[in-house]
């Protein structure tokens, strides 16, 4: 017991160490004036039975009334009066054993080692120990999440009428009559297009009002509810779209979104500033972020086909993604050492690099960086849409205030906000994080184990599971389409973006993700009766269907449609660099006939 009774309770430090300095200047930012702290050189005299041997080798808490504390259960329990967090570590710290025994033997390997831990500090937080702050991070988060969800929209409102409008490859319409036919229709495919209807006005209304609000959020008005109608539109639209929005980025928005509605404003108007975000959102973008991240890495590595093991996969990669760009001509004529170390650094940036994520300081920032690197040089190599720049978002979420320069925290920073409850927080919090590890059932556990709630919930799309290209395409073949008046003559359909002509350069198109060509480039994988869709197309092409017709790049019919259609499929290559400076870009062989000559049905005209 201490000599003299403590009103407030008092922690003593060495105050000759640079460290426990440190320390205690960011514990007292931590609980106030609830707890005092002081030096043991200017104290010590009060606690006789404390020896100055004891006060060098740890702290010493000291409370009315309670026992001394001292090393990681002073620590401890002098932060207990701070917020919520730090009393579970006191807890933790009197009720389980095993966490008490492993804290105690962390101090005192910082205690005997306080040089070196001191210059680790330094290194890790720079001049100043604050606790972490991430309010221009996630303003921009926000921001930026707006500017994508109104080019989502826009995207969506532009190629509908061609995909799943009423004279489209699939009619949303037709979809949704087949599946109201099915028990839980509602819930095996949510949309507010069962109450509004799926034709072309409704899906154009969802699409407008979406677009709309995008621009609200992003000027800073009543975000939160924003940000769930958001949702709430893009995952109707995406359930209406079928096939065609069932890529892995459309997910990762839809689930940011979500993420979003949880950490941004519910005030009427906030602005560009905004107050200091909840600490669970922001866990939560860097839990989205990380599951992102570390799938796709484990995926690949796990389930993947042998190129990601032999490290190999990026000599194929550049040449057999979907759309490439460019520069992906000039990335695949680098030599195969250096595709095997990059193919290193992919696994470092989407294995390693999560768990610093939620390590403190530089090492979150080194991560962010990495992570951020890795989706620049895939975003300079392919087109994917929006994914490139929503996982930079993301990683910008993980800087902390710090690290940004002076002029962005004044811009950003000072505003106030309105959030949600605490517990409803922490129970949002709860369950999307057992969503995510039901996500990752490929671990097996607890991911197993939660895996059916995942399951029964994955068509609202509220938690994904991610891994892009875990089987690597060793070759690219295309699809050429043809139309015959008579059987005789035939007229080649052009695409707006996928390869077609040898000498057509790759196209930079990023962030905009035409469908139909990607489409394209998966039917080329396989044979046409494991893509129904495509004889829809072709369908749709011999009615001569205006809306599908404005997806491609001509119409070589435009008296009339054509009587007859076929699909070839050749096999194409990137040229080499001395066949390149002759004016191609591309190789071609063919292999012979996707789909031989068909006409329309009687019935079908």
């Amino acid at each position: 017991m201490p000599s003299q009774p403590l009103d407030t309770p008092l922690l003593v430090f060495d105050g000759d160490c640079h460290f426990c300095r440190q320390w205690v200047g960011c514990w007292q930012r931590v609980t106030g004036d609830r707890v005092r702290y002081e030096s043991y050189q200017t104290v010590a005299w009060r606690y006789p039975e404390v020896s100055d041997r004891e006060f060098a080798q740890s702290i010493q808490y000291f409370e009315k009334g309670k026992q001394r504390k001292q090393g990681a259960d002073a620590v401890f329990h002098a932060l207990a009066w701070g917020k919520s967090q730090w009393k579970l570590l006191a807890y933790l710290y009197d009720h389980v054993s095993i966490f008490a025994a492993v804290s105690e033997c962390l101090y005192q390997i910082v205690a005997r080692h306080r040089s070196f831990f001191s210059l680790l500090t330094q290194w890790t937080f720079g001049n100043e120990l604050n606790p972490a702050e991430f309010s221009v991070g996630m303003r921009l988060f926000i921001k930026g999440l707006a500017l994508i969800f109104f080019l989502a929209f826009l995207s969506y409102w532009i190629q509908f009428p061609g995909l799943v409008g009423s004279e489209g490859i699939l009619p949303a319409s037709r979809f949704f009559d087949e599946v109201g036919q099915m028990p839980e229709a509602v819930r095996i495919a949510p949309s507010l297009c069962w109450w509004l209807g799926a034709g072309d006005t409704s899906l154009s209304l969802l699409c407008g009002i979406g677009a709309l609000l995008s621009l609200f959020a992003l000027c800073g008005f009543w975000e939160a509810p924003i940000f769930l109608s958001l949702y709430v539109l893009y995952v109707s639209l995406c359930t209406a779209g079928q096939i065609f929005y069932l890529f892995q980025w459309d997910s990762l928005l839809l689930e940011a979104g979500v993420v979003a509605a949880l950490g941004a404003s519910w005030k009427i108007w906030t602005g560009w500033r905004a107050g200091k975000p909840s600490r669970i959102a922001h866990f939560l973008v860097l839990w989205l972020l990380f599951r992102l991240m570390f799938a796709s890495g484990m995926t690949k590595w796990l389930h993947g086909s042998k190129e990601w093991r032999d490290f190999t996969a990026l000599k194929y990669h550049y040449l057999t993604q979907p759309l490439p760009t460019p520069l992906a001509w000039y990335a695949y004529q680098l030599p195969d050492w250096f595709q095997h170390f990059s193919v290193g650094l992919m696994f470092l940036a989407e294995v390693f690099l999560p768990f610093l994520l939620f390590a403190p300081g530089r090492f979150r920032l080194i991560a962010a960086i990495g992570i951020a690197v890795l989706q620049i040089a895939i975003a300079a190599t392919g087109n994917y849409g929006f994914f490139n720049f929503l996982s930079i978002l993301l990683c910008i979420a993980a800087i902390e205030d710090r690290w940004w320069p002076i002029g962005i925290r004044r811009a950003l920073r000072g505003g106030s906000s309105l959030s949600l409850p605490q517990p409803v927080l922490v129970a949002a919090c709860g369950a999307l994080i057992i969503l995510g590890l039901g996500s990752m059932n490929w671990m097996g556990g607890i991911c197993q184990a939660v895996f059916p709630a995942y399951s029964a919930l994955r068509p609202f799309q509220l938690s994904n599971g991610y891994g892009l290209f875990v089987q690597m395409t060793t070759s690219r073949h295309e699809i050429h389409l043809e139309g015959s008046k008579d059987g005789f003559l035939w007229k080649a359909y052009t695409f707006r973006y996928k390869p077609g002509a040898l000498s057509q350069p790759p196209p930079w198109i990023a962030p905009y993700m035409p469908r139909l060509d990607w489409m394209m480039w998966f039917a080329a994988l396989g044979r046409v009766e494991q893509n129904p869709w495509f004889g829809s197309f072709m369908v749709q092409l011999l009615r001569g269907s205006p809306s599908v017709l404005a997806l491609l790049a001509s119409n070589p019919f435009p008296s009339g449609p054509p009587t007859y259609l076929r699909a070839s499929l050749d096999k194409y290559d990137f040229t080499t660099r001395s066949e390149g400076y002759q004016g191609d870009w591309w190789k071609s062989q063919p292999l012979g006939y996707y789909v031989n000559q068909v006409r329309l049905a009687r019935h079908f005209k």
